[in-house]
C-alpha cells in the first residue's frame, strides 16, 4: 500500500503540517474574526433579550397585582350587587306568591259559588218537577172530571 510506504511517509507528514498551518493562519486572520463578531453579537442580543424579559416580568408582576386588587374590589361589589338582586328576587317571589294565593282563594270562592249555584239550580228543578207533577195531576183530574 502506498500510504504506508516509508519513503513517501515523510513527505505526507510535511504536507500535512503545511496544510494545518495554512488552515490555522487563514482561520486566525479571517474566520476567527467573523466567529468572534458572531459570538459577540449573539451575546449582546441575548443580554438585551434577558433585560427585556426582566422588565416584562416586573411589568407582569405589577399588572397581576393591580388586576388582583381590582378583582377583589369587584368581588365585593359583585357580592353586594348579587345580594341586592337576590333580595329583590325574594321580595318579588313573595309578591307573586301572595298574588297566586289570592287567585287560588278567588278560584275556591268561584268553585264554591258554582257548587252553590248547582244546588240552587237542583232545588229549582226539584220544585219545578213538584209543581209540574201537581199540575199534571190536576190536569189528569180535570180530564177525568170532563170525561165523566
Amino acid at each position: 500500500m502506498p500510504q504506508l510506504d516509508r519513503l513517501g511517509f515523510v513527505s505526507e507528514v510535511i504536507w500535512l503540517i503545511f496544510m494545518f498551518l495554512g488552515i490555522y493562519l487563514f482561520l486566525v486572520k479571517n474566520g476567527l474574526e467573523i466567529i468572534y463578531k458572531i459570538l459577540f453579537y449573539r451575546r449582546s442580543l441575548l443580554s438585551k433579550v434577558f433585560s427585556d424579559i426582566l422588565s416584562l416580568e416586573k411589568e407582569f408582576f405589577f399588572i397581576e397585582h393591580t388586576f388582583l386588587f381590582y378583582i377583589s374590589q369587584l368581588n365585593v361589589s359583585v357580592y353586594n350587587t348579587s345580594r341586592d338582586i337576590v333580595k329583590l328576587g325574594v321580595v318579588e317571589a313573595n309578591a307573586y306568591k301572595e298574588e297566586a294565593e289570592n287567585f287560588l282563594l278567588l278560584d275556591m270562592q268561584i268553585e264554591s259559588l258554582s257548587t252553590l249555584d248547582e244546588l240552587v239550580l237542583e232545588s229549582a228543578v226539584l220544585l219545578l218537577n213538584e209543581k209540574n207533577s201537581g199540575l199534571i195531576a190536576s190536569v189528569k183530574e180535570s180530564k177525568e172530571i170532563l170525561s165523566i
